[in-house]
């Protein structure tokens, strides 16, 4: 596989960027996930004091904010339910979780970001997702009108990747 071309190109390797790129893989998107440094995800090897509080306790819509409606927020927090994610980061990452009482969050039962991390950047691996690391993007460009259909992203690194 050419992995500069892609039909999903994710920018970043961060929580949110590492689970893009794994559902969009899972679901058969030819998926590269493109990150600035070494190993990613560096947001969440701190998060928690360096454990990593994966999800909240208990459902709470009213902790969120937002400038959408509340309806809309609603909505979005019912789409995947807590006890869902819960069950996914514990069953599908094999990464049990324990509720800390104090401050009503879920952390990893091994105390360490980086285990949840590693789980993440496996998963999107094993979804079938290109992971490029060292890799900067300095430039997005829309397709043009006399361009070659898609986008075009550009790294520091002198290499471009193309993607719908």
């Amino acid at each position: 596989m050419d992995d500069t071309v892609a039909d999903v190109l994710v920018v970043g390797a961060g929580a949110a960027g590492l689970m893009a790129a794994r559902f969009a893989a899972g679901a058969g998107a030819r998926t590269v996930l493109l990150e600035r440094t070494a190993d990613g995800g560096r947001k969440i090897l701190i998060s928690g004091g360096g454990r990593c509080n994966v999800l909240p306790g208990t459902f709470r819509p009213e902790r969120f904010v937002t400038d959408s409606s509340p309806h809309t927020l609603r909505r979005v927090l019912r789409s995947w339910p807590l006890a869902e994610q819960r069950r996914y980061f514990e069953e599908e990452l094999a990464l049990p979780l324990v509720h800390q009482a104090d401050g009503d969050k879920l952390f990893p039962a091994s105390n360490r970001a980086r285990d949840v991390r590693d789980a993440l950047v496996e998963a999107a691996r094993a979804a079938g997702a290109a992971i490029h690391f060292g890799r900067t993007v300095v430039a997005i460009h829309p397709p043009g009108p006399h361009s070659t259909p898609g986008w075009r992203v550009e790294t520091e690194e002198g290499v471009d990747y193309r993607t719908r």
